[in-house]
């Protein structure tokens, strides 16, 4: 036999490679002793194509917790500071801050008097008796939700409230109100101010590599 072939997975669950030796250099068929020796060099080379993929895995598993590390050290709470100072604030009526429009303008508002806002419309839309929200704890988590929203072009807080006040102004004003159940408009005002969460101003391509 001039030629010994080997298309072996041995213990991997998919075949790595193949390898194959032609002709010995004294001119002899291989021999049984030649069949092992290469069986052993084939299991060797598998194993450390197999140890190349294995790091290339490790390699994305310490990406991924580098990420999520970043997430944690980025993400906190906001400071009670804030919790007491929009706790004791007055909001404003929706009709003094005009979010029952469509055409609404968000840059009459500021990072600040967006929170307000928002409050107003938790308010408004009856959230705050119906669903037994402890107002402090409402306060903390818009001031959260805006704090984990990072400082990129367009996918930010002010995007975020936004998308909120213009869902506040079909449920009043186009009658979503009236077709859609309490728990459902709860779920669509949190899912408009969250929808962005920790956005990195990156596009689908660029998550995807």
């Amino acid at each position: 036999m001039n030629r010994i072939s080997a298309l072996k997975g041995l213990s991997f669950n998919f075949l790595k490679g193949v390898a194959q030796v032609l002709n010995r250099l004294d001119g002899k068929p291989f021999d049984d002793a030649d069949q092992r020796l290469f069986e052993a060099f084939v299991i060797f080379c598998g194993l450390g194509i197999n140890n190349t993929i294995m790091y290339d895995q490790v390699k994305k598993s310490w990406a991924k917790q580098s990420v999520a590390l970043d997430v944690l050290s980025y993400h906190a709470t906001c400071s009670k500071a804030e919790v007491d100072k929009f706790k004791a604030a007055n909001i404003p009526l929706v009709s003094e801050l005009g979010i029952d429009d469509i055409h609404f303008d968000d840059f009459s508002l500021d990072v600040d008097a967006m929170i307000t806002a928002a409050l107003r419309m938790f308010m408004e839309l009856g959230m705050v008796q119906k669903f037994k929200i402890d107002y402090e704890t409402l306060c903390r988590w818009l001031l959260t939700v805006r704090k984990n929203y990072r400082m990129v072009l367009y996918h930010n807080w002010r995007h975020a409230f936004n998308v909120c006040q213009l869902m506040f102004a079909m449920l009043t004003t186009a009658g979503f109100q009236e077709i859609l159940t309490e728990i459902e408009i709860l779920a669509l005002i949190v899912g408009c101010l969250c929808h962005d969460l920790d956005h990195r101003g990156t596009n689908n391509a660029f998550q995807a590599k």
